[in-house]
């Protein structure tokens, strides 16, 4: 498991260009320990990179020898947000894991996963390799069309099969590089974690431009 000590230095030692006022080797220490342990908690739990950022100023102000200024807190919660959703956002640039996009603590089958919270749908996807499994819900047509637009290496999305749609006609079938398979119902049973199954396919989208 990753120790997240160089990264919870680095916060460290921007925080404390942001206020953060610590008095002595001891009291560093502690602070270390404390970004370690919320950078490691984030990454498995993944919640919203602004409940961590919050979570983390106080326990930092209530640490002996650590002294957070109010004045400061925001922009230290602020810094902190932004840290971690840049710090999680980027895969290491040889694996060969996919960003779920759509993926939450409760539907994470990734190891890497953007939380809708930290509006995944506005990113860049240039270079990644995305995995794409939306709700069908009022941004479904956006989801598909960001994914049409190729910005992404590779976009493997599961989609649910609605033809009439204009998404569909859109973004997958007027679409000349699109690569579509069909999913067997237990398949997609599995995929969507033993929701009501119903005729969902997967469509490929590779790194260029149509």
């Amino acid at each position: 498991m990753h120790s997240y000590s160089a990264e919870a230095l680095q916060a460290l030692c921007r925080l404390k260009r942001r206020g953060l006022r610590i008095s002595d080797g001891a009291a560093e220490n502690r602070g270390q320990g404390i970004l370690q342990a919320h950078l490691r908690h984030f990454n498995r739990r993944r919640r919203p990179a602004t409940e961590t950022a919050r979570d983390i100023v106080q326990d930092l102000a209530s640490a002996t020898g650590i002294e957070v200024l109010p004045r400061h807190e925001p922009d230290l919660a602020e810094f902190l947000r932004d840290y971690l959703t840049e710090l999680f956002w980027k895969a290491p640039e040889d694996s060969e894991l996919f960003w779920d996009v759509c993926g939450g603590d409760y539907l994470a089958p990734l190891p890497f996963y953007q939380h809708p919270l930290n509006d995944a749908l506005n990113a860049d996807w240039k270079e990644r390799r995305i995995w794409l499994n939306p709700t069908d819900d009022e941004n479904l047509a956006r989801w598909v069309a960001k994914a049409a637009l190729c910005e992404a290496q590779l976009c493997v999305s599961f989609l649910p099969l609605k033809p009439r749609e204009r998404w569909w006609r859109d973004h997958i079938i007027n679409h000349s590089t699109a690569e579509i398979r069909i999913v067997p119902r237990t398949v997609a049973a599995d995929l969507r974690h033993g929701e009501q199954a119903q005729r969902r396919i997967l469509v490929i989208y590779r790194g260029s431009k149509r």
